[in-house]
């Protein structure tokens, strides 16, 4: 199991959990450490930046589910259907499912449009959420904490300060979402397309 971790290291990193022993036959190393290997150690972030994280980490299920019940208003469907229905399915999915389901029960409009804007501040926001949580904390010897995200390259630790106003995005744009579907525009909209089919 743990060469098989290893074969997913990028092929310029190697990551240890301690400093490493420059060994020939160390297996901790694929193939032969040149002078050129960035060596790594796994990092944990200080007790504030973790808290943040949680922080954003909750907040997010908090998206994922006023996500959900966008689309249970938008099918007219009960909250235990609605729940069952959009089990386990990623946020994404639920993004896209918004769109098309409002797209084909509520016609063009101004609503559209704002539900749009709506689902992309939560698609960057997921995005941002996804990076800090998914990405690689790690630290070179004898230097500073870094984020090795998806696209390979380095950057520095988020800030307990920029994890905090993420996850107060985050919870904004759910509440809106609650908003609009409870009392605001995507409810009017639902009430205005069931009363055209009558």
């Amino acid at each position: 199991m743990q060469q098989k971790e290893q074969q997913q290291v990028p092929r310029d990193l190697e990551v240890t959990t301690s400093a490493p022993a420059y060994s020939p036959g160390d297996p901790l190393f694929r193939g032969t450490v040149t002078p050129t290997a960035q060596m790594v150690l796994h990092h944990l972030p200080d007790a504030n930046t973790l808290q943040a994280l949680g922080l954003v980490a909750l907040r997010h299920g908090q998206l994922e589910y006023a996500l959900r019940m966008v689309i249970k208003s938008l099918t007219g469907q009960e909250v235990l259907p609605a729940l069952e229905s959009t089990f386990r399915k990623s946020v994404w999915q639920l993004r896209k499912t918004i769109v098309e389901t409002a797209e084909k029960e509520l016609g063009p409009g101004a609503h559209l449009e704002k539900l749009g804007e709506l689902i992309d501040r939560a698609e960057v926001a997921s995005d941002k959420r996804n990076k800090y949580l998914h990405s690689l904390y790690a630290e070179e010897l004898d230097g500073d904490p870094m984020l090795l995200g998806d696209n390979h390259k380095w950057e520095p630790v988020p800030t307990p300060e920029q994890l905090t106003e993420l996850a107060g995005e985050i919870i904004s744009i759910a509440n809106e979402l609650h908003e609009a579907r409870i009392h605001g525009f995507l409810k009017e909209a639902i009430a205005a397309a069931k009363s055209a089919r009558r």
